[in-house]
């Protein structure tokens, strides 16, 4: 089971005011999200939910209005794991004909 409470440390290194450490997010991901599964996070940050998805074998799908925090977590996940779009400027979609 998984305590009500979850003792972590801040990381001497935080990118971000509310950084989590990625290993206070295992037990959670664990117990909630299926190998394979995806995880929406809508408060990206600095990649936390996403850099511990990765590391335990689930996707991520995260939502980030600040540019530097998003420029933060495409820094601490591999490039393969990671795909940017500025939902402000959306894709073009070509119009059928």
């Amino acid at each position: 089971g998984i305590a009500d409470v979850t003792e972590w440390e801040r990381e001497p290194d935080a990118f971000h005011p509310n950084q989590k450490t990625v290993h206070a997010l295992d037990p959670l991901l664990a117990a909630f999200a299926p190998a394979g599964g995806i995880v929406l996070d809508p408060f990206l940050g600095s990649g936390t939910t996403a850099a511990a998805c990765a590391r335990l074998g689930r996707r991520c799908i995260g939502i980030e209005s600040e540019r530097s925090h998003l420029e933060t977590a495409a820094r601490r996940l591999p490039a393969p794991q990671l795909a940017l779009q500025d939902v402000r400027r959306p894709a073009r979609i070509a119009k059928r004909r």
